[in-house]
Parts: structure tokens; sequence; C-alpha cells
């Protein structure tokens, strides 16, 4: 071998194992970054979920008051039609139905 074979095969392991070391560095900073995503994911949670409870209270009052109408509003009908089902049936149909 003449001395620019071998110094061309040691800039070839030089550079691999330098894109090796990359490589592995690489890797390992996107677990870290997973890992710190994470942490910031869970920890913005616990921050948030109070805020978004306080913020949803008033809505979750307003659907409840809309259920209420509309069971109310329903049972008028029903109390309607029931009153003129007996004006027009005997009672003793209604016990049957």
């Amino acid at each position: 071998m003449r001395v620019s074979d071998k110094a061309r095969v040691r800039q070839r392991r030089i550079v691999h194992g330098v894109l090796i070391l990359i490589s592995f560095s690489l890797m390992f900073l996107g677990k870290a970054d997973l890992a710190a995503l994470r942490n910031l994911r869970m920890g913005s949670n616990d921050f948030l979920a109070p805020l978004v409870d306080v913020v949803s209270a008033p809505i979750r009052g307003i659907e409840t008051m809309i259920e209420g109408v509309r069971t109310v509003a329903g049972f008028m009908g029903f109390c309607r039609l029931h009153t003129s089902s007996q004006k027009r049936n005997p009672p003793h149909i209604l016990a049957l139905i």
C-alpha cells in the first residue's frame, strides 16, 4: 500500500466514525426531545385543567337549563295530548292503553 492509500483508508475510518457518532447523538437527542415534550404536555395539562373547568362551568349550567326546558316542554306536550285523548276516549279505554 502506498502512503496515499493509507491516508485515504484512515480518512474513511474517521469519517465513518464521525457519522456513527452523529447518528447516535441524533438518536439520543430525539429520545430526550420526546421526554421533554411529554413532560411539557403533562405540565400544561396540569396547569390548564382547572382553568378549563372554571370556563366550562357556566356552559354546563346553560346546558342543564336547556335540558330542563326541553323536559318541561315534552311533559307539557304529553299533558296536552293526554287531555285531548281523554275528551275523545272514555277513561276505561285509556286504562287499556
